[in-house]
């Protein structure tokens, strides 16, 4: 019997022991850091016959974790103390008493866990999902007025005028109204737009009109980045140089604004970057690729998803309803959490509590644990119906808040274990370095192989034309040796003929003369023909002369002499070599100035680089006054101004680098150029006695002007020279277009009689005139552009400056 009471006793005071804490996984509150117990033994085992090994830092931070858990539930558990016992009945008294509190403790243990487990007791509401898919998608754009009376209407209105008519874009505005807060003279008005494009437009503050409705405004704050026009850049290593990373894709994608690297709930760095953009159709491209290669590296990209917008009652702080919708009475302070009658009469304490999980923050802020567990609920169901997993009722409505036959265990789905850097992982990345350095060394020999083979060519090549070079001054040299034995022989035969001719012809006939004079005369004297005798005589004096002529002349004399003969057989025509013997008249101060004519070169070179020495042969073969090369191309002027030393330069840019003007004009001609901004446009005037302006026109189909454009530099005496590549009898609209700008102008188009184009039959190349006379032809020598040359003569009175 004693026995017995002993066993009884110590069953029943080992069973009076306090209750332990309910399990971890049943406290965790949803969201929470902590992770859940995996291994948690179950109420079921037994301890008797070993003894579970524990570690004092896990138990330390377990404990650390259920006591906050505890303090965010209110649930305090209750202790047993132990009954001292006295007899049997009060044996059984007390058992029976611990075993009802044991009962109980055990129900509020379960009523704790069932208020704790909400992932599976969470409902999201219809409005909760209606409110978080018909919010506005994008922040608004906040236009700041400090004066005048702007409406909204107006706002939206004149700005979609703008972009019709200035920027031809149709933009997509959702709404826009007044904002509710503002001071005495200001007022904002927001601006929400509809999708992604007209954002992304609308972010350039140069797409915007200077003003609204005659007022002025501004932008108080700049523009958010919204989550419709960020990426999520994957696997982004931790120990590359962030800077480098950001600034190469800054480079290669100037649309992209911000380059963030995300951090998880720990605030450490993870692998993720946010790619924040300005560019809707940049979005697109890259989210089509699913990758970007950013130093030799291909990252995969992915859509970045915004949390969603959780729904709170502004009555009584609860989730997912409105305040129309609430059957509370009495208001709830955000701050305290008191219930009130009136919130304008409430006293706040200002000390701040959450109704929801008794923290020291407003009941709405979105840091609560209960807020943010609902919100990844509202995302996880806002996710499934947009993948189409959701289940459809049987009036083909989606179900969203139907949960068939699915228990959420969070014991099933454990945390993932912290990664650790381990001495491998930090060799790994050592040999990421090592292996993305040893890439870089090789791009770098592979660009120096290939500079070297340039450089290799190049030489040979420069030794071919050394040796090609050496062989023509070898036989230049023959060739002029040779020259100066001919020259010498010439010499010898010159000056054997004239010795015959001085000493043995002229003689034999001055006597043969003389005998015919004296046969002339009868017995008296008298001559018998006179006509005879006049021209006896005259002969008689040209030989003289022509005796007398080599010593004559004096070495310069006899040079200019040369040269004079020269001129006279290079150019075309009479009154050309007579315009330029005109220049050396000097005019005396009351005489007036002869008809002198100037002789113009317009040529298409298609690089003047190419075909300098083409123009310089046509330079010393007709001695031109004025040149307009066309499309040139990029030029180094100083170069130039050494080659054409007798000419000053005029040069003018083209759109690319194939365009350009140079307008040469010979040394002594007064001439000063008009400043012109138009690309292949060049403006020179020409001043004398007749003033005349002369323009260089190239026009290429893409040209970025018009010919109205050219209306500024016409004159009442103007000549336009150029490449027009329209053809007046053959391009029909774009004829008329140019005939019907040069008859606004009084402009007649001088055109040569076949055509200036090799590659087609066309006639492209010719003249535009305004009070001037003009003759104009095609060169029709051999030339290596795919233009003819073309030449014109101007006839006019013009001043010379004095050398």
């Amino acid at each position: 019997m004693a026995s017995s009471s002993i066993n009884i006793i110590n069953n029943i005071s080992n069973s009076l022991e306090p209750v332990p804490m309910p399990a971890q996984k049943s406290m965790d509150m949803i969201g929470s850091p902590v992770s859940s117990n995996t291994n948690a033994l179950s109420s079921n085992d037994s301890f008797d016959d070993f003894e579970t090994v524990k570690n004092k830092k896990k138990l330390k931070r377990k404990h650390k974790m259920m006591t906050s858990s505890r303090l965010q539930s209110n649930f305090v558990p209750t202790s047993v103390l132990p009954v001292p016992i006295t007899s049997s009945s009060n044996i059984t008294a007390a058992a029976t008493t611990n075993a009802n509190c044991l009962i109980s403790n055990g129900d509020q243990h379960n009523d704790a866990a069932k208020r704790l487990s909400l992932p599976q007791q969470i409902s999201i509401t219809t409005e909760s999902t209606r409110y978080a898919q018909t919010r506005y998608p994008f922040p608004p754009f906040i236009i700041k007025f400090i004066a005048g009376n702007v409406l909204p209407k107006q706002v939206k209105e004149e700005l979609l005028i703008h972009c019709k008519n200035v920027f031809q874009t149709e933009i997509n505005i959702l709404n826009c109204r007044l904002s509710n807060i503002s001071s005495n003279n200001d007022y904002d008005i927001l601006l929400f737009v509809k999708d992604s494009y007209s954002y992304s437009f609308l972010l350039d503050q140069k797409h915007w009109p200077n003003v609204f409705n005659n007022v002025n405004y501004a932008f108080p704050s700049d523009q958010v980045i919204p989550p419709q026009l960020s990426l999520i850049v994957k696997n982004v290593d931790l120990h590359l140089d962030f800077d480098d990373f950001c600034s190469e894709i800054k480079l290669r994608y100037p649309s992209v604004k911000n380059v963030i690297r995300m951090k998880n709930k720990f605030q450490s760095y993870i692998k993720l970057v946010k790619l924040e953009l300005t560019s809707s159709s940049l979005r697109e491209e890259l989210l089509n690729g699913k990758k970007i290669i950013i130093g030799y590296i291909a990252y995969d990209i992915a859509e970045y998803l915004a949390p969603a917008t959780v729904l709170i009652c502004s009555k009584c702080m609860g989730l997912g309803h409105f305040k129309k919708q609430c059957s509370q009475i009495k208001n709830t302070c955000r701050t305290c959490g008191d219930l009130v009658d009136d919130l304008k009469l409430h006293i706040c304490s200002k000390i701040e509590k959450c109704i929801h999980c008794g923290l020291d923050h407003k009941s709405n802020s979105l840091k609560c644990h209960m807020v943010k567990s609902y919100r990844s609920e509202l995302t996880r169901k806002l996710l499934s119906s947009n993948n189409h997993s959701s289940h459809v009722s049987q009036n083909g409505m989606i179900d969203l808040n139907k949960n068939v036959n699915i228990i959420y265990n969070n014991s099933h789905f454990p945390g993932l274990p912290v990664a650790q850097n381990s001495s491998s992982n930090h060799m790994l990345n050592k040999l990421d370095n090592l292996l993305a350095q040893i890439a870089e060394v090789n791009v770098h020999l592979s660009n120096l192989k290939v500079k070297n083979d340039k450089i290799e060519q190049i030489t040979l090549a420069k030794n071919d034309s050394d040796i090609l070079i050496k062989e023509n001054l070898n036989l230049l040299s023959k060739q002029s040796m040779e020259l100066k034995k001919e020259v010498i022989v010439n010499n010898l035969k010159v000056k054997r003929h004239e010795n015959m001719f001085t000493k043995l012809i002229i003689p034999m006939f001055e006597d043969f003369f003389s005998f015919i004079t004296i046969q002339n005369c009868d017995s008296n004297g008298r001559t018998l023909d006179a006509d005879l005798k006049l021209k006896l005589e005259r002969y008689l004096i040209q030989m003289k002369k022509a005796k007398e002529a080599k010593a004559s002349l004096s070495p310069f004399e006899f040079y200019l002499f040369c040269e004079i003969l020269e001129e006279w057989e290079t150019y075309p025509n009479l009154q050309s070599c007579f315009s330029s013997w005109q220049n050396f008249v000097q005019v005396s101060g009351k005489s007036k100035p002869k008809l002198l004519s100037y002789n113009i070169l317009s040529f298409n070179v298609r690089g003047l680089d190419l075909r300098w020495q083409e123009v310089l042969l046509l330079i010393s073969s007709f001695n031109f006054d004025i040149l307009v090369l066309i499309e040139t191309g990029i030029i180094d002027t100083l170069f130039y101004e050494k080659i054409f030393s007798n000419f000053k330069i005029f040069y003018q840019k083209g759109e690319n680098k194939h365009g350009g003007i140079l307008v040469l004009v010979r040394v002594g001609i007064i001439s000063s150029r008009i400043r012109c901004d138009l690309p292949n446009v060049c403006v020179v005037d020409i001043k004398g006695e007749e003033d005349f302006r002369l323009l260089g026109v190239y026009a290429p189909n893409s040209k970025s002007w018009s010919w109205d454009d050219l209306s500024l530099f016409l004159s009442k005496k103007c000549i336009v020279y150029g490449d027009f590549n329209v053809d007046i009898m053959q391009d029909g609209q774009k004829a008329e277009s140019l005939l019907e700008w040069t008859d606004n102008h009084f402009l007649a188009p001088v055109i040569p009689s076949s055509a200036t184009s090799l590659r087609s039959n066309r006639v492209i190349d010719y003249a535009l005139i305004c009070g001037l006379n003009i003759d104009i032809q095609t060169y029709n020598g051999n030339t290596t552009s795919d233009h003819r040359p073309v030449i014109s003569t101007i006839p006019f009175k013009v001043a010379r400056q004095k050398l």
